[in-house]
């Protein structure tokens, strides 16, 4: 029984048939897979966190006027001091460790084995899309038995 059928299509970028398995425009033959399986892709959080805290720290100290008198500069009619200088930094960072941390998403990746070693083809903050396109995968692997 040779004959190809699609098992799978997202209509974007991947599409699994029993003989072969297309990333976009790369394709690898199902019987050259040995083995597949899912990778979590963990972001480190605590250089992000550790800016929070930064931040935080700078806005206290400008709050209870750690640096007593000092005085920068005015801007216009505006007086700029160290403790003003302090909260607003600490507000910036706070501000931009906060949208860091927004953005950072664990990713899933599939993880096909072929005789040139291991490959990353797909990469996703999608668990469930992951885990259809291995099964799919796996099912696909099971025909070429056939």
């Amino acid at each position: 029984m040779n004959e190809e059928f699609v098992l799978y299509n997202d209509g974007q970028h991947v599409k699994i048939t029993s003989h072969v398995f297309i990333v976009d425009s790369v394709k690898y033959l199902v019987k050259g897979i040995a083995s597949v399986r899912m990778r979590l892709i963990r972001h480190y959080k605590y250089p992000p966190f550790i800016m929070l805290l930064l931040g935080i720290a700078g806005i206290i100290m400008g709050i209870i006027h750690t640096f007593s008198n000092v005085k920068i500069t005015f801007i216009g009619d505006f007086l700029i001091s160290a403790n003003k200088l302090s909260a607003g930094i600490g507000l910036l960072l706070a501000l931009l460790s906060l949208l860091w941390l927004s953005v950072l998403n664990d990713k899933y990746a599939v993880i096909i084995t072929t005789a040139e070693g291991d490959k990353n083809p797909i990469t996703s903050t999608k668990k469930d899309y992951v885990s259809q396109i291995i099964s799919v995968l796996k099912t696909a692997m099971q025909f070429r038995k056939f």
